[in-house]
């Protein structure tokens, strides 16, 4: 599993060679920007077995007014698991 973190935004996930790869997961707790890209992250969970990941997923999470962050329960983001290639949309689970 790859993940980066780096450019303030959320930016997508893919797997590759079966793998799962999270581009960004965004802003957690990063005050200071004030659009809505900037104001969203991810929090990663991921189980994990011997052979690797077994499964993801992605949760938003939106940094209120005072800059704490909060799960965003509405919102759906990126997930998989490893008996598919292919990358899905989950919502948080609630």
């Amino acid at each position: 599993m790859v993940v980066g973190s780096h450019p303030h935004v959320t930016q997508g996930a893919e797997i590759y060679r079966g793998k799962p790869i999270v581009y960004s997961l965004g802003n957690f707790l990063f005050n200071g920007f004030d659009t809505p890209a900037t104001l969203t992250g991810w929090v990663l969970e991921a189980r994990l077995a011997r052979a690797g990941v077994t499964q993801w997923r992605t949760r938003v999470v939106k940094l209120g007014e005072h800059g704490v962050p909060g799960l965003d329960d509405t919102a759906s983001s990126p997930c998989g698991d490893s008996n598919s290639d292919v990358v899905r949309r989950c919502g948080s689970g609630k």
